[in-house]
């Protein structure tokens, strides 16, 4: 058994060997050349342990070498510098420490550095392709600004939106600014043009190289969605819960999504908590409740499209209805016979049971109520937070859907989701109550036919 620390540079790397038993050492190092790794390679064995500290050759390296020897492991930076006492740190007395804390690991059986996990060849090519990607994406801000600096200096009025856009910058290159002055402009121009095409081409290759993990980016997409529906925007979820029974199936994604949207809920309800009107929500919720008991009833007996269609149906109709309504002016009252709120409390109580897809049919009938933006957002927040609640026991112990494997995963989505809800809260303080109004309309109508075809 042999155990052997490196110490890899840029150009070579310094090896230090040891036993098993005897603690004699010995040192070499070598080129980072085919000569230089021919003769290393010679030093191994199938029964070789190699520790080696993580720098930017290091999974080249390690690729190399891994066919050869028993175990490689990629050490943290940081964790070895916290167990390196050696005051004096030389290319020998790195590998001697990496050397001593392999073979200390291995013939203890306890974990000294914990490893660095070697991602496949396509991931590591893709976080050099976002690499390059950042780097050119800073220098086009870089020029922007210094543009728009130029500009400022001769007091010319530009925004920075109309040099980051392209409309205006035939406009900036003409004007008469001096020798000096336009030939800077005109070379930032230059080089900004050129380097947003290679953007472009990064862009493309970046595509291209992620194509098989389309998967794993649709799923934080979607719940960023998931937070900005919660946050202002009703209707989106139309979008992204299918999107995610796509992946993991229509059954397994109504567990895997409750706890997300009962996180989301929450989020919505901090923020908007105090502009909820309850006695919306207290009309709608028994139905709810009654809708649920229909959906466990008949479980197995409506084929999941047919549902999809009838729900449909029911929300278009309802649409059409608010939208006469609205054309015929706002002096007739908002409804208030019991049979509208059972209709659509037990219409949203099915749907969310079946397949989250209740957002519509509810945002049909807050809009049926007239309620201003803030009292609509919180409402909805109110009003989903107490059912999904309320749901958590059908999905837990009737349909078994929740366990801690997909807490765990909806844990890694958190952040996602919150980015979503900052953003919802921000654009619906922006929009108008008039356009607010007709945007969760356009959302609900977008989201009432994507059931006909999803």
């Amino acid at each position: 058994m042999q155990f052997v620390g490196i110490d890899l540079h840029t150009n070579r790397f310094t090896c230090c060997y040891r036993g098993e038993e005897k603690e004699k050492k010995e040192t070499a190092t070598f080129e980072l050349t085919a000569y230089g790794m021919a003769q290393f390679y010679q030093t191994l064995t199938p029964e070789t342990y190699v520790l080696v500290e993580a720098t930017n050759p290091t999974f080249a390296f390690v690729r190399l070498i891994r066919p050869m020897v028993k175990e490689v492991i990629i050490a943290n930076t940081y964790e070895l510098k916290q167990i390196s006492l050696a005051r004096k740190n030389t290319d020998k007395i790195d590998a001697d420490i990496l050397c001593r804390i392999i073979k200390m690991q291995v013939l203890s059986g306890e974990q000294a550095v914990s490893a660095v996990t070697v991602p496949p060849v396509i991931i590591q090519d893709l976080r050099s392709l976002f690499t390059t990607y950042r780097l050119y994406r800073k220098q086009t801000t870089q020029m922007k600004n210094r543009v728009h600096s130029l500009l400022k200096e001769r007091l010319y009025g530009f925004t920075q939106e109309e040099i980051f856009g392209k409309k205006d910058r035939e406009k900036i290159r003409n004007l008469e600014a001096g020798t000096v002055m336009a030939f800077q402009i005109n070379q930032l121009l230059d080089n900004l043009e050129h380097m947003e095409v290679q953007i472009d081409k990064l862009e493309d290759k970046i595509k291209e190289h992620a194509a098989p993990y389309m998967r794993e980016i649709r799923i934080p997409t979607s719940m960023k969605g998931i937070g900005l529906t919660k946050t202002g925007f009703n209707g989106l979820n139309a979008i992204n819960i299918p999107i995610i029974a796509i992946i993991f199936g229509a059954r397994v994604s109504t567990g895997l999504l409750l706890p997300i949207l009962i996180f989301a809920d929450i989020l919505a309800v901090a923020y908007y908590r105090n502009h909820a009107e309850w006695k919306y929500i207290l009309r709608l919720i028994p139905w709810s409740v009654a809708g649920f008991g229909l959906a466990i009833l008949v479980d197995h007996l409506i084929p999941v499209q047919a549902f999809r269609y009838v729900m449909g149906g029911s929300i278009m109709a309802g649409l059409i209805v608010m939208v006469w309504t609205d054309i015929r002016g706002k002096s007739k009252p908002p409804p208030s016979s019991w049979w509208f709120s059972a209709l659509f409390g037990i219409a949203g109580g099915f749907g969310t049971t079946f397949g989250n897809a209740a957002g519509p049919i509810i945002a049909v009938f807050l809009l049926s109520m007239r309620l201003p933006k803030n009292s609509f957002v919180g409402t909805t927040a109110w009003f989903f937070l107490i059912v999904n609640l309320l749901k958590m026991p059908i999905q837990i112990f009737l349909w078994d859907n929740i366990s801690v494997r997909t807490l765990s995963f909806g844990l890694t989505l958190v952040p996602f989701v919150i980015t979503g809800a900052v953003l919802g809260i921000l654009l619906v303080k922006k929009i108008p109550e008039t356009a607010y109004r007709k945007v969760i309309m356009a959302l609900t109508l977008i989201s009432t036919l994507l059931l006909f075809v999803t």
